[in-house]
């Protein structure tokens, strides 16, 4: 069997004659060559998703559209995204190469974090340098371009998605599971003006605590209440936000 296709920045796009309709095929790996596991790989506008396998191969039954936004993410990797055209009947191959992210190592500093402000920006930074919990600045979330709340904390321990509907349609959110509980904290509070309009965009930092015994004792007043079982935290940091009052 024989086909053509074209380069896009870093992807071959092929269409292929076939007996399955509407899919979206092909293989992620990173600029080595190397396949790529656990990648996700969206089309948009659809929502449709699925992750790569060991191989770094996917497989997404879809929608087919003139053009759909064909977007892949892994944590530590640049995002990709291009735009493709999805026929009726065939299926569409893209194979993409995700560039690493350069990792940088701070120094190391020993942080009383108990004394870090906890309603304040710069409260993120201090508790961040202590090396307790995991933190995501403006930088890293930008590399991330989140379309859900979710997409925020690829690869943080313990959390999975969660599907709900919100304020602009469905959206998936950060849980964890059914035997465990999480709180959500917005620039260290419970509740802020606007709540439940934020979107992704909004955030600019996020802090995660995967246990109630990783948190600051400044958070874990939220955490935990008398007969029930202690909480995971995760704290959004959101641009222009003022508490409730």
């Amino acid at each position: 069997m024989r086909c053509t296709g074209r380069v896009v920045g870093a992807a071959m796009i092929a269409t292929v004659p076939a007996l399955s309709a509407q899919v979206v095929a092909g293989v992620v790996r990173d600029s080595a060559g190397r396949a790529l596991s656990d990648a996700e790989v969206i089309v948009e506008p659809a929502g449709d998703r699925i992750r790569t396998d060991l191989n770094g191969r996917y497989r997404l039954r879809t929608q087919p559209r003139r053009q759909a936004v064909f977007r892949v993410r892994l944590v530590g990797y640049r995002f990709f995204e291009d735009t493709i055209r999805i026929p009726v009947m065939g299926t569409v191959v893209v194979d993409v190469r995700l560039a690493k992210m350069p990792q940088l190592l701070a120094t190391v500093t020993i942080t009383e974090r108990n004394q870090c402000d906890a309603t304040s920006l710069s409260g993120f930074e201090c508790r961040r340098a202590s090396g307790t919990g995991y933190f995501r600045d403006a930088g890293e979330l930008r590399s991330m371009r989140p379309q859900y709340w979710a997409d925020m904390l690829d690869g943080m321990p313990g959390l999975r998605r969660e599907f709900r509907m919100g304020p602009y349609g469905r959206d998936w959110r950060a849980a964890v599971r059914p035997s465990r509980c999480l709180v959500e904290l917005w620039n260290g509070q419970l509740t802020m003006e606007g709540d439940g309009n934020w979107r992704p965009d909004d955030v600019i930092a996020i802090e995660y605590y995967a246990t109630y015994a990783d948190a600051p004792s400044t958070y874990k007043r939220f955490a935990w209440e008398p007969g029930k079982e202690p909480c995971s935290v995760i704290v959004y940091w959101l641009r222009g936000a003022a508490p409730l009052r």
